[in-house]
């Protein structure tokens, strides 16, 4: 979870212990139990805690004047039942939700709604209007959901997107692995207020906004409290308008698509795969512009940079040796930063990628669904996706162009017939480290020379082109990058023996 202090203010009493969230405050007069040292909380930090049977616990932050705080409190133990939320000033609710505003800084409790029941709970709270101490993250464009984590019963996730007033929005959000139940949706708008009908375990279809600003999304369990993975997905005018890449990912040689391993913290899909021997598969459909994809994976003009393939492909990591030649079958560029520059090294290495793509017949074109490369138990291959519209599927990956040991991001966008470009979308390719692997051993033959101390000593120093293609054996901890520690690993092999 992310976290981000509302304000930080002098602890006191027992709340010195958790001096890393936002504020400590004295109780002040609430009706359940004896007045107690409040505990504070972090922005969009669920605090799992214990209610005693008659008791009152408080909870303390500060704001500024202008923000709005929404406060959710769930029984996760299933003992307690219903629980209340009270805040001077404003009142009790057993809502299990409380929105505060009024002063610049402010206590909550929770306690039980009905009797004096104990249990176990979840409390949380997330700054919901335009202020600088909103700690939602950025969400992202794609009807596609990407998809993240409830760690914990009663967890709430806040998003935030730039609005502007007479705008259109969707939201979507789905239950990816079937344990929370659904997911429901709050939008917020710029001063914090919930905008009517959006408290809904369903998807919110075309919003219209009423002001210009950042709003905030926020999303939980739909029902019961449960911990799961949910997706979300995004559409706005400021949104691209090209394809929506409907499936991005990974299938095996005989064209079982693969299931991602995990996700990483901004919902991208990771593949646990080896270096070689599997395809990258790509799916897209129209987007908002309603224009068909393209289907080039190859257009190249050397004398024009501005001559791009329908479908573009960039990497984080080089594949095989990361040779810059065009189609050449020894290596793939990175591209660094990761975006899609309108610099003639983009475009080169946008094209290198497609040259791997294959409709088939050795073309670098996509293909419908009846010449789909993904195949399914029960015998037929077709579309990942059944609303996709075009498929891209790559050669199997050979030894010459694998992927390094590490993580890998590869991105991809695709573009319409009317030449609009669709949002990007990545994923994560995750190779393991060979388990008998030697420190600097380029070559794999059980021993480390000085030569390839050398090679590893280019690539720390970023000399003659040098990257870690050359000697992926240099990074011996497999992070994607060789430092002075991997260096030390490398010489030790090579004054002694390699690892068996």
């Amino acid at each position: 979870m992310r976290s981000r202090p509302l304000r930080a203010v002098p602890a006191v009493g027992r709340g010195s212990l958790l001096a890393r969230h936002l504020v400590l405050l004295a109780f002040a007069g609430m009706t359940a139990a004896a007045p107690a040292a409040a505990v504070d909380l972090a922005c969009g930090v669920p605090l799992n805690a214990h209610l005693q049977s008659g008791a009152a616990d408080t909870y303390g932050f500060a704001f500024s004047t202008n923000a709005a705080v929404v406060v959710d409190a769930v029984d996760v133990s299933g003992s307690i039942g219903y629980t209340k939320l009270g805040a001077p000033g404003i009142g009790e609710t057993c809502a299990g939700s409380l929105e505060l505003r009024q002063s610049a800084s402010t206590t909550v409790t929770v306690s039980d709604c009905i009797g004096n029941d104990a249990g176990d709970y979840t409390v949380v709270a997330n700054v919901v209007s335009d202020v600088p101490q909103n700690c939602g993250r950025p969400l992202a464009c794609g009807i596609t959901p990407y998809v993240h984590t409830l760690t914990v019963p009663g967890q709430v996730d806040a998003y935030t997107f730039a609005g502007t007033q007479g705008e259109h929005v969707t939201i979507t959000a789905t239950d990816v692995d079937g344990g929370i139940g659904g997911v429901n949706l709050r939008l917020f708008d710029p001063a914090g207020t919930l905008l009517s009908g959006s408290d809904v375990c369903a998807a919110l279809t075309n919003v219209a906004l009423g002001s210009t600003g950042t709003y905030t999304v926020l999303a939980s369990a739909c029902g019961q409290p449960q911990a799961g993975r949910y997706g979300i997905g995004f559409q706005a005018p400021t949104c691209p308008g090209g394809p929506d890449i409907t499936y991005f990912g990974v299938a095996l040689a005989d064209g079982t698509p693969k299931a991602p391993s995990t996700y990483d913290d901004y919902g991208r899909p990771v593949y646990q795969t080896n270096s070689t021997g599997f395809f990258t598969v790509i799916e897209a459909r129209p987007g908002t512009d309603r224009a068909a994809p393209g289907f080039n994976a190859f257009d190249y003009d050397p004398s024009d940079p501005t001559v791009r393939p329908d479908l573009q492909v960039i990497l984080s990591r080089p594949l095989g040796n990361g040779s810059a030649a065009l189609c050449d079958k020894n290596g793939i560029p990175s591209v660094h930063p990761l975006d899609f520059a309108d610099t003639a090294f983009v475009t080169e290495a946008i094209n290198d990628f497609g040259c791997r793509v294959s409709d088939g017949t050795g073309q670098p074109q996509g293909v419908t669904n009846d010449d789909a490369c993904t195949f399914f138990p029960n015998g037929d291959y077709h579309y990942v996706d059944p609303s996709s519209a075009v498929q891209f599927c790559t050669q199997v990956v050979p030894h010459t162009w694998r992927f390094p040991p590490g993580d890998t991001v590869v991105k991809a966008r695709v573009r319409d017939t009317r030449d609009v470009l669709g949002a990007e979308r990545s994923i994560i390719v995750r190779v393991a480290p060979p388990a008998a692997a030697c420190p600097g051993d380029c070559n794999d033959d059980g021993e480390v020379t000085i030569d390839e101390l050398i090679v590893a000593m280019t690539i720390v120093l970023e000399l003659d082109g040098n990257t870690l293609a050359i000697c992926p054996a240099a990074d011996a901890n497999a992070d994607g990058v060789v430092t002075v520690d991997d260096i030390i690993r490398a010489v030790d092999a090579a004054l002694g023996s390699c690892p068996t």
